[in-house]
């Protein structure tokens, strides 16, 4: 119901616009190239981030966005490096099906077979990816995998006419590496599909971080991505200098989640009360340490990689006090605080949040310590 109210509202102001400017109704809509530009972005971006959920703990990999190909996979640990590329095609889908003949009249399968001519030795698959199926006249393709050299002849001439304008075609022939997927994608659900697929890594590998870690740890997945895809480069420059900015390693990645783990909060306000200050604080000084709870949690989702290195460490150097036999966490903790005043200039601190950060540093060398 207020999902209703919200709409009738939009469209009311709305209405309210153009009855203020009437001449908006003559207006003809001239282009929607920049939201479909940045909607196609976003749906590689996120594909890209199913490859490495999907390829984690099973391959060292690097993933390469907006070169090459929308999305490419260099395999590192198989028996013989290999490449897999992916050009994604999408539509609303509504719009039921992908016309084959719109796709040949923009060379898309000419340039799917450029990479057969350019790294064939090296490429292991080259993919159309699409959320709807292809047609021609009446004939369907649809499917996760598909080699498009297996398809039935009155569709695979299609094809060929856009592959042979490649000066190699003839020499080569169609490759059983260029295959078709289809796969479920859209502007609607994709986001939703990449944080489904995020959390069941989580739990298949055993991540154990919180919910606040959890989604600062996919926010920043996400804008390393976005920052990579996103890089702008000439077609003078050397592919050996474009490659490391606009790829993604799988190392990259497996830090990202020490980070998070070694970023998970420890301290609740009790654990405060009764650890560290051992009385019953003032009513100013539980709403201060209850807010910094708060931002502390606020600055682990927004710099999840400084916060690690910071904690790591306080982790460290809390670790090595308790071995040198320092006796309480209080003790402990105001050590730490004279120790580490220099290391808060990266991000600002309040002197409560500085605490709480410590405190969990404590916290942390005593569970990995085995000390009780």
């Amino acid at each position: 119901m207020v999902n209703l109210l919200y709409v009738h509202l939009l469209y009311w102001r709305v209405g309210m616009v153009i009855e203020l400017y009437p001449n908006l109704k003559m207006y003809e809509i001239r282009e929607n190239k920049g939201s479909m530009a940045y909607n196609r972005l976003a749906m590689q971006l996120s594909f890209a981030m199913w490859k490495i959920f999907e390829l984690y703990k099973n391959s060292t990999f690097t993933i390469t966005l907006d070169c090459i190909d929308d999305v490419v996979v260099f395999k590192l640990s198989d028996e013989r490096p290999n490449i897999t590329t992916y050009q994604i095609k999408t539509k609303d889908n509504n719009a039921g099906n992908f016309e084959l003949k719109s796709l040949t009249g923009k060379g898309v399968f000419k340039k799917l077979y450029d990479h057969i001519e350019k790294i064939d030795d090296d490429v292991k698959e080259v993919i159309l990816v699409s959320n709807l199926s292809l047609k021609y006249k009446k004939s369907i393709i649809t499917g996760e995998n598909i080699t498009l050299n297996s398809i039935e002849d009155s569709i695979k001439e299609i094809i060929v006419e856009d592959m042979s304008q490649n000066s190699t075609f003839g020499t080569k022939g169609f490759s059983n590496k260029i295959k078709f997927s289809q796969i479920d994608m859209s502007i609607q659900n994709h986001i939703d599909i990449s944080k489904n697929k995020f959390n069941d890594l989580l739990i298949n590998q055993e991540i154990d971080i919180s919910l606040v870690t959890a989604n600062a740890l996919f926010n920043t997945l996400s804008h390393i991505l976005h920052t990579r895809q996103c890089h702008e480069f000439s077609i003078q420059d050397s592919i050996l200098t474009i490659l490391p900015r606009k790829s993604f390693t799988s190392d990259e990645f497996e830090k990202l989640i020490e980070d998070a783990r070694s970023t998970r909060e420890l301290i609740q306000y009790q654990d405060i009360v009764n650890n560290y200050k051992n009385e019953k604080l003032k009513l100013i000084e539980e709403s201060q340490y209850k807010q910094a709870l708060a931002t502390f949690k606020d600055k682990v989702a927004t710099s999840p990689n400084i916060m690690a290195n910071l904690m790591n460490k306080g982790i460290d150097s809390a670790k090595r006090r308790i071995g040198e036999g320092s006796e309480t966490r209080c003790q402990i903790l105001k050590e730490l605080i004279v120790e580490f005043d220099d290391e808060f200039s990266e991000i600002y601190f309040s002197e409560k949040e500085i605490e709480i950060l410590l405190m969990n540093c404590i916290e942390r060398a005593i569970e990995e310590g085995g000390i009780n």
